[in-house]
């Protein structure tokens, strides 16, 4: 255990062990409905012609077609295994002071370009599952007028998910709502109006939307 702590929490390997580590949070604060799951929206189908600068960079190595989150997840788990098992066997027994840290160095750069290749051939066979959970602009118009449940904490004009289903397919989709609605975890909703900008839904209570049908 103590050879295990202080390899994850040396150079190289604790570069990687932190940023695993804010990934774990994220997931956590994900899943409980704290944050969205996919706050960095990039789109499912971007092709080289049309993407620029980040987008542009992920499409030429293959990293898009999934939410942002899931690569920088990949990313962080192929990263410190890398780092992790190098600095065992390799940098720990046989460098150490400036040298450890220079060859440090070195393994993080590599590894980063490792951990790159190994989360394209990842992702790769996931693509089809998010396009389908995605959809199309015309697959999210069937969405509209459907009753979902709040999943997040609340809902506001910045943040909120629900969950739907629809054709036996369970999905959490981001939504948004007017200011003063205190839509809480359990209610529903009907989504209303579909939010390009955002990749998002506007929706209303429930028994509102029932009140004014």
């Amino acid at each position: 255990m103590e050879a295990y702590l202080a390899t994850i929490f040396s150079f190289p390997t604790v570069v990687f062990t932190v940023l695993l580590g804010i990934v774990v949070c994220y997931w956590i604060l994900a899943i409980i409905g704290l944050l969205d799951l996919d706050p960095f929206d990039l789109d499912l189908d971007l092709d080289v012609a049309d993407a620029q600068g980040l987008a542009g960079l992920m499409v030429t190595l293959g990293l898009t077609g999934v939410p942002l989150p899931l690569v920088l997840s990949f990313l962080a788990m192929y990263g410190w295994l890398l780092t992790y098992f190098v600095s065992l066997y390799i940098l720990i027994p046989m460098f150490g002071g400036v040298i450890l840290y220079i060859a440090g160095a070195g393994v993080i750069a590599i590894a980063f370009g490792i951990s790159i290749l190994l989360t394209a051939k990842s992702i790769r066979p996931l693509r089809p599952l998010f396009r389908k959970a995605y959809g199309t602009a015309s697959a999210k118009v069937v969405v509209i007028g459907r009753t979902g449940t709040v999943r997040s904490g609340s809902i506001s004009e910045t943040f909120g998910e629900a969950e739907i289903t629809i054709d036996g397919a369970h999905l959490i989709l981001k939504v948004r709502g007017e200011a003063g609605l205190n839509l809480k975890r359990g209610d529903k909703v009907i989504f209303i109006k579909y939010l390009e900008a955002e990749n998002a839904y506007q929706v209303m209570p429930e028994e509102d939307f029932l009140a004014d049908s």
